[in-house]
Parts: structure tokens; C-alpha cells; sequence
């Protein structure tokens, strides 16, 4: 996956954007510390079963969300 863009949950949905896109999206309130993500970043299966889709709160996407 492309770590530059970033997938979420958006209702049943999926939803890819940019970090540019997420940043703006965060600021206007369209996204929120609990919208579910996937973490990009997981580094093997382990991870993967505990850390892929996580709030954002508790990823690296969270620096973006205030």
C-alpha cells in the first residue's frame, strides 16, 4: 500500500484518499479521532491480526486528527 494515502471506514464503506486529502478532512471535522483505519505500517502477520484496522486515534494517522 501506498503509505502517502490513507484507507478508512466511512459507514459500510471504504474510502481512499490522500494524507493531503485526510489533513483537510480532519480540520473541517469530516473525520474523527474514533473513524476506524487501516494502519499501512503493520510489519508482519502478528500485526496485522491486532493493528490493521484500528480508530485513528490509535495509529500514526492521529498526529492529523486534533
Amino acid at each position: 500500500m501506498d503509505k502517502m494515502n490513507v484507507s478508512y471506514k466511512q459507514g459500510e464503506y471504504i474510502a481512499y484518499k490522500t494524507l493531503v486529502d485526510l489533513k483537510k478532512m480532519a480540520k473541517d471535522k469530516a473525520v474523527y479521532r474514533n473513524t476506524i483505519v487501516f494502519n499501512n505500517l503493520v510489519a508482519n502477520v502478528g500485526e496485522f491480526k491486532e493493528n490493521w484496522e484500528v480508530p485513528a486515534s490509535e495509529s500514526w494517522h492521529s498526529r492529523f486528527l486534533k
